[in-house]
């Protein structure tokens, strides 16, 4: 990942509706200092969902994630996306 990519990222963070981390003014070229916001922290205690908060719009792997309500997460462990649906949500979708 390259320093664009990375500022992207950290910026997205920081200026979503409901931002997860907090990045202090410097008056050097670069990123400032980058904290954790309570949100930010609740996000990594899995006390809240990232998504639920501030939505997404993205494509990732040719699923469109959009909304507050993404059905799809990227499960780390398997490399693979998948379905972040409650059980109640899981019985009741039917592929196409």
């Amino acid at each position: 990942m390259g320093d664009t990519s990375f500022y992207w990222i950290m910026a997205e963070l920081a200026y979503a509706r409901h931002p997860l981390v907090h990045i202090s003014e410097t008056p050097q070229q670069g990123l400032g200092d980058v904290t954790l916001t309570e949100q930010g922290r609740s996000v990594i205690e899995g006390r809240a969902d990232h998504i639920h908060l501030n939505g997404v719009d993205r494509w990732l792997g040719g699923v469109h994630l959009k909304g507050d309500d993404a059905a799809w997460r990227w499960d780390r462990a398997s490399g693979r996306i998948a379905s972040h649906r409650t059980d109640t949500q899981n019985r009741n979708f039917r592929p196409n």
